[in-house]
Order: structure tokens, then sequence, then C-alpha cells
């Protein structure tokens, strides 16, 4: 990354902007940025994702194998573009969120760019929520499939060491989490009782299946208990996990 960054005369380092006027422009710039970070070509399999991104009140048993849910990756933005209609299905800071992930080669489980999709959480999320763990910062502006791209360093930033929990009480502990039934772990917000069973199964399972390292069921799981309050945050912050497939028996 640091071959493509300039110096300015203010305070950030070096930069690098890009202006793009439609969506093939902006696609190709994500391939020559993934290039950059990574010398992996990239084999992600979105078809799953699709399948459930597109799925209706008509097929409401499609789910997200849970091989899929956990699993980590460099995200390539540009094999997004390939898969879905990105300027349309993400907004602004979603895009940059998953640009600013990239170019920092941090991973990113697969759950929170389906939730992002599919629209389970509302749209922006925060700003600048991968900021403390950057070298690399990221601005993106898009209107009606024209925008910027700017990367840049800031001078004298000290990069913290990666935090999950922060990360997600970033994305998830703010009353911009809301559901779609469809698409969602939880399908009704007046069961209580029944919807802790569901949260309890689900959790038990990504333990078993990740070797006791799930790190959706253990951040999750401190919401448990207030699941008994569908009012509470803890149950609203439940409903922005995307459904889950679990394999048979």
């Amino acid at each position: 990354m640091d071959s493509i960054l300039e110096t300015p005369k203010q305070i950030t380092e070096r930069e690098f902007n890009f202006e793009y006027s439609k969506p093939s422009q902006i696609q190709e710039k994500m391939k020559e940025l993934f290039d950059l970070v990574s010398s992996e070509k990239d084999k992600t399999n979105w078809d799953s994702f699709c399948r459930f991104a597109k799925s209706s009140v008509r097929d409401p048993d499609v789910v997200l194998p849970i091989e899929d849910y956990e699993g980590e990756l460099i995200i390539n933005v540009e094999s997004l573009f390939e898969s879905f209609d990105v300027l349309d299905a993400f907004g602004s800071r979603e895009i940059q969120f998953l640009i600013q992930a990239m170019v920092n080669k941090i991973t990113i489980p697969k759950w929170i760019i389906l939730s992002m999709i599919v629209n389970i959480t509302v749209s922006p999320i925060k700003k600048g929520i991968l900021d403390p763990y950057c070298k690399y910062l990221v601005d993106f502006e898009e209107n009606q499939g024209k925008g910027t791209l700017r990367v840049y360093t800031v001078v004298g930033k000290v990069v913290e060491k990666f935090n999950w929990r922060k990360m997600f009480q970033g994305l998830f502990t703010t009353k911009t989490v809301f559901r779609i039934p469809i698409r969602s772990m939880l399908p009704k917000n007046d069961m209580p009782g029944a919807n802790q069973m569901i949260m309890e199964t689900a959790f038990e399972g990504l333990m078993k299946h990740s070797n006791n390292k799930s790190k959706v069921a253990r951040y999750f799981w401190a919401y448990l208990d207030e699941m008994a309050d569908p009012k509470s945050e803890g149950a609203r912050i439940m409903y922005a996990l995307p459904k889950m497939g679990f394999p048979s028996a």
C-alpha cells in the first residue's frame, strides 16, 4: 500500500485519492488494492450468501451454513461486486468499513458481511469503527454510482492491537440494530423464553463446531439473560445475527 500514497501538506503523512464515475471503475480499483495487500487469489465462494440474500417469504428455510458462518477472511471487495450489487446493497460507511479492513489486512467474519448485505443492521454503521486498529485510514463517498475514495496515513498515529469485543460493541451495542425476520436468527420478538432457547442452542452449536473458539458465542452469550425482556439491549442485539444451519447429526 505504501507505494501508491503521496505526501500532502497537512497532518496527513501520505494519501491516495480516486474518483469514479461508474461502478466498473471502483470495482477495478478494488481489484488493484486487493492485489497490493494480498498475494493470494480470492477463492471465496459467495453462493450460499447469494441464496441467503435473495431468500424471501417463499423460501424461509434458507440459512447460512455453519461452516460459512464464522469463517474469516481478508475481504476482496472486488469479489463482492461480482456477486452483489455492492453500491446498492451497502451504504457508504459499510463500503468504507470493508475497504479499510481490506487494505489493513484485517480479517472479517463472513456473518458480519452478510448482515450488512441483507440489511439486518441499519445503515449506516458507526463511522471510523476500525480506525484505532488501522495504519491506513479510508474515506469513501458514493452517490448514484459516482464517488470518491481516499486512503491515507496520519502523522504520529499509534495502531492499537485489534480487539474483537470492542469492534463488536461498536457494531451492535447501539440503537441502530434491528431485524428482518426472514433473515434473522430470531423469527419473533414476543417469545422471550423460546428465543433464549434458540440462541442458547445456536451458541452451543457454534462452540462445538469451533472447538470452543466461537467469537459470536463468546460475545453474544453475555446478553442471553437480558432476552427475558424483549425490549432490552441484549434482545435487540441478538436480532443482528443471520440465520444459520447446523449439520445433520
